[in-house]
């Protein structure tokens, strides 16, 4: 009876003393210094009454969207977005997933959980200013479970791929290329005879 006392004290002090441990570890830094992080640290960062401002306003941050199609909307301030001048950086779990040149923007999202990042961009693609960052959930809806209806028609919300960046896709097809192109270089070598030089 005392060596099972024991051994339940012993358990007990150890669970406790790993709830304690875990309980200490420091907390993780807010989204919106997280999603700075993703952007130069040298980007001009105007301030005063007039500097541009980004506010992510749907979804909310925590929310749970029940559906894969998603619509992104944000609220900017003393900035202009539109073709030729400025745009926002969309980005997802830390991932550039594109730019805008619309308050919204529809992405299609697996079911899980998503850290939101938007930023302004200048004409020539540089962040600018403070980011905004919000967390939100997809989920597939269960039968009677009322899907998120977009409040913009796709078409009118295109989410555009960043020019110059290389995804891997872009890297497995120009490697791919490039083995083509050494495959067959050396299989037209291999067809021509080799000339030979006169001997002195």
């Amino acid at each position: 009876m005392r060596k099972l006392r024991l051994i339940r004290i012993l358990i007990g002090s150890l669970l406790w003393l790993t709830v304690v441990r875990l309980s200490a570890q420091p907390p993780a830094p807010p989204i919106i210094e997280q999603c700075a992080a993703l952007l130069a640290s040298d980007r001009p960062m105007p301030d005063g009454a007039d500097a541009p401002i980004i506010r992510i306003v749907a979804p909310r941050d925590g929310e749970i969207i029940y559906g894969t199609e998603v619509a992104i909307t944000v609220e900017i301030q003393n900035f202009a977005v539109e073709l030729g001048t400025g745009h926002w950086h969309l980005w997802l779990n830390g991932q550039l997933r594109g730019m805008l040149y619309q308050t919204s923007g529809i992405v299609d999202l697996r079911p899980g959980s998503y850290q939101l990042c938007a930023s302004l961009g200048d004409p020539n693609h540089m962040d600018l200013g403070m980011p905004d960052g919000i967390t939100f959930t997809v989920q597939e809806p269960s039968a009677g479970t009322p899907v998120a209806t977009l409040t913009v028609p796709r078409e009118a919300a295109p989410v555009i791929d960043e020019p110059g960046g290389l995804t891997p896709v872009h890297l497995v097809l120009i490697l791919g290329l490039g083995l083509v192109a050494i495959a067959l270089g050396a299989w037209l070598g291999s067809r021509f005879p080799k000339r030979r030089s006169p001997k002195r």
